[in-house]
């Protein structure tokens, strides 16, 4: 997002009170911005013409909203300019208006205000740098897709077929079978060919595995930006995370989410197949969560409607993705939960276990699946939260011995009263020392929270 003192905003109404009311806003939630006004479709149009614009806030109670919207609407959308309406809650009329031109983002006139109208417009504004970073991806993997495809029909086409060359025989036998005779030149051609042929998809493979090589070095860049930076701040708790990608790349993923002063959501989930595809899906899912989450306090509320959107993306492609939402109340130190398909556990002061089940089925699969929440639990004094995906239990050894669940536990338990950090770290390298030189076969995906004593 641009800083705030380099944000330019434009505000389109033919109503002078609300320029003026979204200008005051606007400056009295950010340092400084340049705030450009506009009453009409061929103002505003002007204006995206003319210069650089980060967000666009549209007053959809206004006269000239309908040509404003028809004329402006495709290019804020293809130039990933956000536009925000501004709308009255009770007046229907204006959301279809909006609707109907593909507007997703509302400010509500009755509750508006500078503090709202900040993080909607910044929620907005990241939303939109998101999409143009999946757009480029999309773009990067159907050029490296279709250099692939033209390389294997370029291989195709120049392939040269062997014809078998007749020769007549050097002595004809005594017997009615004939045989054949070939010269040690016509054998050294024969042999000199066929080499050729079995070597064209020889040579295909390798251009085929330079492309997969691209595809894993754009896919580890854009998985290398999902990971957050470092781990959260939240009164009262240790928290901290790694992922670790069993090849170049891989489909684990996690983040942490604030959703308000005292409340921190942290997401953990995978999704399966490997290379660029499940990266560039995961990086959609995590910049759904972080929209949603900003909407919204409530896990389930938030697991579901990002399935719906998840749901689209995937379409008929065979993919599975499983997610966990943990939400901590530093004030309440209550825990509450939602599950699409994977467990988290609990280890409290005295090594003993809790288990949060899954409370819904995976995402993607039926995009009006609603996952409920689980049972609300308190991360007490010493309490400690583990959150990881399958690939550290499917850890294999050189014997073929699995790490398993119970091995996972056994380390978090008896190394409990250690900082959450160096508990990680521990796990981390117990399963790189079990698998040995062959390392894990799959992702590896841990999330520790530690309630302080």
């Amino acid at each position: 997002m641009p800083s705030p003192s380099s944000l330019t905003v434009l505000v389109i109404s033919d109503c002078d009170q609300t320029r003026v009311a979204l200008a005051w806003m606007l400056n009295a939630a950010f340092r400084d911005p340049v705030v450009i006004d506009a009453a009409g479709s061929a103002t505003a149009a002007d204006s995206l013409a003319a210069q650089r614009i980060d967000c666009v806030v549209l007053d959809a109670g206004s006269g000239c909203a309908e040509s404003v919207l028809k004329s402006i609407a495709a290019q804020t959308k293809q130039d990933h300019i956000p536009l925000l309406l501004l709308a009255s809650g009770n007046d229907s009329r204006q959301r279809d208006l909006g609707e109907a031109h593909g507007v997703t983002q509302w400010l509500y006139r009755e509750s508006l205000a500078p503090q709202l109208l900040e993080q909607s417009m910044r929620a907005a504004i990241e939303v939109a740098s998101l999409q143009l970073m999946l757009d480029e991806q999309g773009r990067e993997l159907e050029r490296l897709h279709k250099a692939e495809q033209e390389a294997a029909e370029a291989d195709f086409r120049d392939a040269e077929v062997v014809e078998p060359v007749p020769v007549e025989p050097a002595v004809k036998p005594v017997s009615d079978v004939p045989t054949i005779s070939i010269t040690a030149q016509q054998t050294s051609s024969v042999s000199g060919d066929a080499i050729a042929a079995e070597s064209a998809p020889g040579l295909l493979n390798q251009q085929l595995g330079q492309q997969s090589a691209e595809d894993q070095e754009l896919a580890g860049r854009v998985q290398k930006d999902l990971m957050p930076p470092g781990s959260p701040l939240l009164e009262g708790y240790e928290i901290a995370g790694l992922s670790i990608s069993a090849e170049a790349t891989g489909g684990d993923y996690y983040d942490y989410l604030p959703m308000a002063e005292d409340l921190l959501t942290i997401s953990i989930g995978e999704c399966s197949g490997r290379g660029l595809a499940p990266v560039i899906l995961m990086s959609s899912l995590r910049a759904y969560l972080r929209v949603l989450s900003r909407r919204s306090q409530d896990v389930s509320e938030v697991l579901s409607e990002a399935n719906t959107l998840i749901t689209d993306d995937i379409g008929d492609e065979e993919f599975l993705v499983t997610l966990l939402l943990v939400q901590i109340d530093s004030m309440t130190k209550a825990l509450r939960y939602c599950s699409a398909g994977l467990q988290a556990h609990i280890i409290d002061g005295s090594g003993q276990t809790t288990v949060l089940p899954s409370t819904g089925m995976p995402l993607g699969l039926r995009r009006e699946t609603v996952i409920p929440p689980g049972e609300t639990q308190r991360l007490r004094p010493g309490d400690l939260l583990l959150l990881t995906t399958d690939g550290a239990q499917k850890v294999v050894s050189p014997t073929g011995e699995q790490f398993g669940l119970e091995r996972l536990l056994d380390i978090v338990r008896q190394n409990r009263d250690l900082p959450a950090r160096m508990i990680v770290t521990f796990l981390k390298k117990a399963c790189q020392e079990f698998a040995g030189d062959a390392g894990p076969s799959d992702d590896i995906t841990i999330v520790i929270v530690k309630a302080s004593r």
